[in-house]
């Protein structure tokens, strides 16, 4: 009888499919990333040579940011020395996976990166970022990627995060880069319920593993179901074997659902401001076709 599960992170197959389907360092929005990283390191050298320079990657998932980051570096021959990585994530499994890239990448010319257990909503308590410890840091570029401020679904946990934020930044020259697409800010008066239902769903896909010999992923994505802000979304994963006689055995299902919660433009602006951040910039990342109508945007914070 096949496994059953209901979320991403319940098997290092899923962890795997996860990040072959969403963790691809390749993503477009890395080029601003990489653009902000290296600005900023250029510039945190000139002003303060022997401070290293901090990079705070919240929802690291299987760390596609700071992997991704520390592959376009050794690609530049960009000089990496003196830089802290960190990647947090919630979920045990993904920081697995990232562990493993991170040692199949073996690149002795880049620092390590530190991946931590934790919650988005208690920065100021890793126990790096502690004011009262000993090695107290405070973070240079900090990066909440791909939409994943909408997993704060709570009634003020936008804020909470936000007022984080603004606890861990370097005052001044600390950047955080926020990334949210304006599918999921709503227009005043949207019926979000109406929206939902008139999106057409992608068609079913086969993903072949890269990690597990003989496996294959299949996965169907349903409809969206939407009460006011908050969606919940539901992709049923079936996990197959190959067995010897070449047939195909269903070894795990997992009918994933994950809620997410859609704001307003004005809503996510005032959480920004109450923290004492303000919007320095606002990027747009190109994904031509793939998100066509879509815009990604990356909001570029600073402390006020």
């Amino acid at each position: 009888m096949a496994q059953e599960g209901s979320s991403y992170y319940d098997s290092p197959y899923m962890v795997e499919f996860y990040n072959l389907k969403w963790g691809k360092p390749s993503m477009p929005d890395m080029d601003i990333y990489w653009r902000f990283f290296t600005n900023a390191v250029t510039q945190h050298r000139e002003a303060m040579p022997d401070k290293p320079f901090t990079v705070l990657d919240v929802g690291t998932g299987a760390g596609r940011v700071p992997l991704g980051l520390l592959q376009r570096a050794a690609a530049a021959s960009f000089d990496s020395r003196n830089i802290r990585m960190i990647g947090l994530d919630n979920a045990q499994h993904m920081l697995d996976l990232a562990a493993k890239l991170e040692s199949k990448a073996n690149n002795n010319n880049t620092p390590p990166i530190t991946w931590i257990l934790g919650n988005a909503l208690t920065l100021d308590e890793l126990p790096s970022l502690l004011p009262l410890s000993d090695k107290h840091i405070t973070i240079d570029l900090l990066v909440f990627a791909f939409n994943s401020v909408c997993h704060l679904e709570r009634d003020g946990e936008l804020a909470q995060f936000f007022l984080q934020v603004s606890k861990v930044l370097t005052p001044g020259t600390g950047r955080a880069c926020i990334g949210l697409a304006d599918w999921f800010l709503l227009n005043p008066g949207e019926d979000m319920k109406a929206r939902a239902e008139s999106e057409e769903l992608p068609p079913p896909e086969d993903v072949q593993s890269v990690d597990f010999p003989g496996i294959r992923y299949h996965t169907v994505m349903n409809r969206m179901d939407c009460q006011g802000k908050l969606c919940v979304c539901g992709e049923d994963v079936q996990v197959f074997k190959q067995l010897d006689d070449g047939k195909d055995e269903e070894i795990e299902i997992h009918r994933v659902k994950h809620s997410l919660r859609w704001f307003t433009k004005p809503e996510f602006l005032a959480a920004v401001e109450a923290a004492g951040l303000q919007v320095v910039e606002v990027s747009k990342v190109d994904y031509s076709d793939e998100t066509a109508g879509h815009d990604d945007n990356v909001y570029i914070l600073q402390r006020m």
